[in-house]
């Protein structure tokens, strides 16, 4: 069981398709503009063997992001699971940082060698699965393209040094390493047949890399540059760097453009440690310090992590927000959120449901209630929750043998966002009607009287309305039949 992490990963699904159309337009406008573009089709992954589960200790995980780069991690703990995206995206499976691009629609075979390493491929599409390939092998060869990490960093010409010539000889070692990588991939595509579209964005993702290599060397040595009254000097040449690389709403052009906003004033650039203070400096320094596409996105990016972090943003800067980015989709964003956020407010302590249709809400007495006389059982998990989603093909499996008996499967999400709860409810399969999201779980009285702490958690419900079991055996467990079974032959 486990709690949610960092609290950082609050996740939408709002890719792509981006129109910077000038024109003043209400909130619902922008929002009805914005969903014409909004139409989501499946990437499904089908594991071939089920020995992978087994060697993965039951599941895969695979992790995407959105068009304000919050990532979205999916469990692949079934023979096919389906994420839903309208645009391509970047994913990574399993514990490597190794991007593969997928397109929606597209079906896509998991396998794993004989050293458990993981293989993307498409059944009669040599061409895709040549593109599935090559960051795999370019990583390979060169190490990895994206690795950063302010904590457990260790690639040697990321490290702080101790003169300005030992940083040339890093950003030296950068530009070698980039060079390289664009030799293989002509070498590559001379070999292996890949779309024109792919070459180009592989030649950018590469030219990113590099980049980000070389902010990670900026921030490493941000002391030293600041003592040496070059600092901003340095991070003006990156600023005027990145314009030369097409913008590109995939993750590892968004994420490049985060790191290289935060560094400008904060300790870290991959995180957003949002205060109301911070959030104010971060808003007025890509406002002023950016342009075009790239500004619309860290624009909204910052109000999109201020409102998930549930700090307060004045309506002077959603209005100016709305007055000056030029993206109607970023602008939909935003006012989604925000709608959000307003569906989550309730008194403290009030323990309501919203339904699957995303608005109706009820308490949850009133939902268990309406099955008085049925044996239910509630499954409070979320759409981050690994664990929980691991549960969810047994789950199922029980529903199916309990079809037509008076037993009732009720699914409580505890997360924090709309969005990722009902996308959660697609990929899962669940019925609108039985999958409720808990609005401030955080401070309800249902969680606080019967300690609901962790996820998952199962609590199983007589006919009578009485409790059977506080904290009852997971679906994977023979236990919770059994015990479903003992009930089920008790008289009404």
């Amino acid at each position: 069981m486990i709690n949610k992490y960092y609290g950082a990963l609050i996740f939408i699904i709002i890719l792509g398709c981006h129109n910077n159309n000038i024109t003043k337009k209400t909130k619902a406008d922008i929002k009805k503009e914005a969903s014409k573009d909004r139409s989501l089709a499946p990437v499904t992954f089908i594991l071939k063997h089920s020995s992978l589960l087994s060697q993965n200790k039951g599941n895969l995980h695979l992790l995407y992001h959105d068009s304000v780069a919050f990532g979205h991690p999916v469990v692949l703990s079934k023979d096919s699971t389906a994420i839903y995206i309208n645009s391509p995206v970047f994913i990574q499976l399993g514990n490597k940082q190794i991007p593969y691009l997928v397109h929606p629609g597209e079906r896509i075979e998991v396998t794993a060698d004989k050293k458990n390493s993981l293989n993307l491929s498409i059944k009669g599409n040599d061409e895709r699965n040549n593109e599935l390939q090559f960051f795999r092998i370019l990583i390979q060869k060169t190490g990895y393209i994206f690795p950063y990490n302010p904590f457990f960093d260790t690639i040697s010409y990321h490290k702080k040094v101790a003169s300005l010539s030992e940083m040339r000889t890093a950003e030296q070692a950068i530009a070698s390493i980039k060079e390289n990588r664009l030799n293989f991939l002509d070498s590559f595509s001379k070999h292996s047949q890949i779309s024109q579209n792919f070459r180009k964005i592989a030649e950018s993702c590469i030219a990113m890399g590099a980049l980000q290599d070389s902010i990670t060397v900026l921030f490493r040595n941000k002391n030293l540059l600041k003592q040496l009254n070059i600092f901003d000097q340095e991070l003006s040449e990156k600023r005027k760097s990145i314009y030369k690389i097409t913008f590109n709403p995939l993750f590892i052009y968004l994420k490049t453009y985060d790191m290289l906003a935060n560094i400008g004033f904060s300790s870290f650039p991959e995180i957003d440690n949002l205060d109301s203070t911070w959030f104010e400096k971060k808003y007025a320094y890509v406002k002023d310090s950016f342009k075009g596409e790239i500004r619309n996105f860290l624009m909204a990016r910052t109000i999109f992590s201020a409102i998930t972090q549930k700090i307060s943003v004045p309506t002077v800067y959603i209005k100016q927000f709305n007055n000056e980015c030029t993206d109607t989709v970023y602008k939909a964003i935003i006012a989604n959120k925000l709608d959000e956020r307003k569906l989550f407010d309730f008194p403290l302590g009030s323990n309501n449901l919203i339904q699957g249709d995303g608005k109706t809400v009820d308490d949850i007495m009133t939902v268990i209630g309406r099955y008085k006389g049925k044996i239910i059982l509630l499954d409070f998990w979320a759409s981050w929750c690994g664990p929980c989603r691991s549960e969810m093909p047994f789950s199922a499996k029980l529903r199916d043998e309990y079809k037509g008996k008076d037993v009732v499967f009720i699914y409580i999400s505890t997360d924090e966002s709309k969005r990722n709860w009902l996308n959660a409810n697609m990929e899962e399969g669940l019925n609108t009607k039985s999958s409720f999201l808990f609005a401030n779980f955080t401070n309800a009285s249902f969680k606080k009287q019967f300690q609901i702490n962790t996820i998952p958690r199962y609590m199983l419900i007589g006919r009578d309305g009485r409790i059977i079991n506080a904290n009852a055996p997971r679906p994977s467990s023979p236990k919770l039949k059994e015990l479903i079974n003992k009930n089920l032959l008790k008289p009404n």
